[in-house]
């Protein structure tokens, strides 16, 4: 699987962000690549399902796409559960009874919209007959999901105002939700450079 920033596509409008990774709390786009052990008949469905400890990522309905190894998409209808966080999919909705609509044992692409949580998830995609419980398909939840960076939280207090060329102190206050900040790295803007000794 894959996590991509939702400003991934959008390199002439986000120059910056479009290279940025993933993070959490903002919207994402996940690539989960899945292949079935049975074959996925029209009218069954296939249900995604974000786990965490503190919470799964919260799933977009309208967004889901499955294509094939040739990249067609396969039809689908959505739905999220909101109770229970998981977006549920009726693929082929509209096809004649006994067409397969997922192969068994070839890949699959699943793309979803989510916002990631900052914490560890998994994934569980299951398939069902559409009128009944009975799952034919399942990884049983063991599929970790990508975690993604931290959303730091960033204010400048840049108040006073200074001559061109002096040095001045500016405050900078970041904040984060874990300890686990070792390390960060400030970038000067054009024309602009940090004393040796900051």
């Amino acid at each position: 699987q894959n996590l991509y920033s939702q400003f991934r596509s959008q390199g002439s409008a986000e120059p910056v962000r479009s290279l940025l990774p993933p993070r959490s709390g903002e919207a994402a786009v996940v690539h989960l690549e899945v292949t079935f052990s049975l074959a996925v008949p029209a009218g069954h469905r296939i249900s995604f399902k974000s786990e965490g400890e503190q919470g799964g990522a919260v799933i977009d309905g309208a967004s889901l796409v499955i294509q094939d190894r040739f990249q067609a998409v396969v039809a689908t209808t959505t739905i999220v559960l909101e109770a229970t966080n998981e977006l549920s999919a009726v693929v082929l909705p509209n096809a004649e009874a006994g067409t397969v609509a997922l192969e068994a044992n070839l890949p699959y692409l699943m793309i979803l919209s989510l916002v990631p949580p900052s914490t560890a998830t998994t994934w569980t995609i299951e398939t069902t007959p559409a009128a009944q419980e009975s799952v034919t398909n399942t990884n049983d939840g063991e599929t970790p999901a990508e975690l993604p960076v931290e959303t730091l939280g960033l204010a400048l207090d840049a108040t006073t105002e200074a001559p061109p060329g002096a040095r001045r102190v500016v405050p900078l206050t970041i904040t984060t939700s874990t300890a686990g900040l070792s390390s960060l790295v400030v970038i000067a803007p054009p024309g602009f450079e940090f004393p040796t000794n900051c």
